[in-house]
């Protein structure tokens, strides 16, 4: 389905590799990056490009999760480990119950991180409007958004703030 100019979408992708730096609607002005990154960006006219694109993104999202939480598992597991055979080692000269507790620590503690290893390599993924409401575009999301019905005078706990005060 070709997309009107304003539900557009802009892609910047590395020059080099073809990774996709980030997306916009392509309304958005052209960003300022330092001069070391080499990129393109291209403008998506299409709902099936767009839709090729995000499962790209999705795709290179959790594959770069998985790479950098592996990474990080084996950083961690030599201080993991070191904190563990110094419990053990610990549990040489205390009672039956701090052993036991001891353990029972440890256990939790591999278990935790087992936990929060799962979740940082599957990232929950989103699209520009699929966060909040898949049949809105992301300038309507925006527009709906309580800033900009009530506009800047009314502060986060809803309280009517006169902008003329104090001048």
């Amino acid at each position: 389905m070709q997309l009107s100019e304003k539900e557009s979408v802009r892609v910047f992708l590395d020059s080099d590799t073809g990774r996709i730096l980030g997306m916009a609607p392509a309304s958005v002005q052209v960003p300022i990056l330092p001069i070391a990154i080499r990129w393109r960006a291209e403008v998506l006219q299409h709902a099936y490009e767009v839709e090729a694109y995000l499962a790209k993104w999705r795709e290179q999202v959790k594959h770069e999760a998985v790479f950098r939480t592996e990474r990080q598992a084996a950083r961690d597991a030599i201080f993991r480990n070191s904190i563990a055979s110094q419990i053990r080692q610990r549990n040489q000269s205390v009672n039956q119950y701090n052993r036991d507790e001891n353990n029972r620590l440890l256990a939790k503690m591999d278990t935790e991180y087992d936990r929060k290893q799962k979740l940082q390599m599957n990232p929950q993924l989103y699209g520009m409007a699929e966060s909040s409401d898949a049949t809105k575009t992301g300038d309507e999301v925006a527009l709906d958004s309580p800033y900009f019905k009530h506009g800047p005078e009314r502060v986060a706990g809803g309280d009517h703030v006169d902008p003329n005060e104090g001048k």
